[in-house]
């Protein structure tokens, strides 16, 4: 389940693709990408608040 509040996606080979993950928070949001997604973690964006943010 996504927070109400970050929204995160991968854009990997032009395809967004919702990851199922929960935090408000984005610094541990890039320590869990980078143990959990390695292979993505260049593509991957959050959307806070309307504002979409590059995480890597």
């Amino acid at each position: 389940m996504t927070n109400k509040n970050i929204i995160v996606y991968s854009k990997k080979d032009g395809v967004n693709r919702l990851l199922s993950i929960d935090t408000n928070d984005l610094i541990s949001l890039t320590k869990f990408i980078e143990d959990h997604y390695p292979k993505e973690k260049n593509f991957i964006y959050a959307l806070v608040q309307g504002v979409e943010i590059k995480l890597f």
